[in-house]
């Protein structure tokens, strides 16, 4: 029997949509033993396993190098999913200008350090008085900052950072996101921000609901995720409405460890299941 390993980390949030365990019995009708295992736990050996999936490994961002390093061992490095490959060129949020070269629809960005000058200059070029200050590499919300014009408070940064303008239509109308298996359509939600918050993850007390796309929305997602990668195992598009109240605007397309909202859909998680199983039987 096939055995994978169905990575995690030691903390998760118990608000947070953590339910990877549903494949579990899945995968074992499709003759594959699975476990759930911490990916930095000291004492595994991982040549017990055939393959491993990256999953719920939502503290990387705080270990980057060890993640890298982990990733890219000999030990494991060609049974890995995503592929290290794909990792690597999803962690760092830049992605998202290659994605508007390849005229896709991404919130309008820079990428620059934060001072008074930057962020000045970005109320001006963006013609906004609300701004969105957010790490290149990071989850969830982690490290975002609000800036308004006319506020006494400027932040500093020295690491660069995405610069946005506040999309409104995050509040009203909340955010999409698409999960795809081997570059096929699975499913689909809706997050809507709690009253007053703008932040969409469920650790912030989103309201979450199942959506389904139509044929367009569908299309434009999957061609947006092909551009970057025709290999993914799995992947998330998250998408915002723009000006003309389409959901056109790419906030990220997740690569590493999304929230793959499998509860929100009873047949998502045996089409995971047989995702995988195509992938690890060849």
């Amino acid at each position: 029997m096939i055995k994978i390993a169905i990575l995690t980390c030691n903390e998760i949030d118990p608000l947070a949509c953590n339910d990877d365990h549903q494949i579990i019995p899945y995968l074992q009708d499709q003759g594959i033993e699975a476990v759930v295992k911490v990916w930095n736990s000291p004492n595994e050996n991982w040549q017990d396993f055939d393959f491993l999936i990256i999953r719920s490994t939502w503290d990387y961002c705080e270990n980057i190098s060890e993640f890298n390093k982990f990733i890219k061992s000999d030990e494991i490095k060609n049974k890995i999913f995503n592929s290290p490959d794909i990792v690597l060129n999803n962690y760092n949020k830049s992605y998202l200008l290659e994605l508007e070269k390849n005229h896709f629809e991404i919130i309008p960005t820079t990428i620059s350090p934060l001072d008074e000058s930057v962020i000045k200059s970005s109320f001006e070029k963006f013609n906004t008085t609300k701004l969105i200050a957010k790490p290149l590499v990071g989850a969830g919300a982690s490290g975002i900052t609000v800036l308004e014009e006319g506020s006494l408070s400027i932040p500093k940064s020295e690491q660069e950072m995405m610069i946005q303008p506040f999309q409104e239509s995050i509040v009203s109308d909340g955010e999409v996101s698409l999960i795809f298996f081997n570059s096929r359509f699975s499913h689909g939600i809706l997050k809507l921000p709690k009253e007053g918050d703008f932040r969409s993850q469920e650790e912030f007390g989103s309201k979450i609901v199942s959506f389904t796309p139509d044929k367009e929305l569908e299309d434009y997602a999957r061609e947006a995720l092909l551009s970057m990668t025709k290999e993914s195992l799995y992947a998330r598009v998250d998408l915002l409405k723009n000006s003309e109240g389409h959901w056109r605007l790419i906030g990220e397309i997740e690569l590493i460890e999304p929230a793959l909202y499998l509860s929100f859909d009873q047949q998502s998680p045996e089409r995971f299941a047989k995702a995988i199983s195509k992938r690890v039987k060849g």
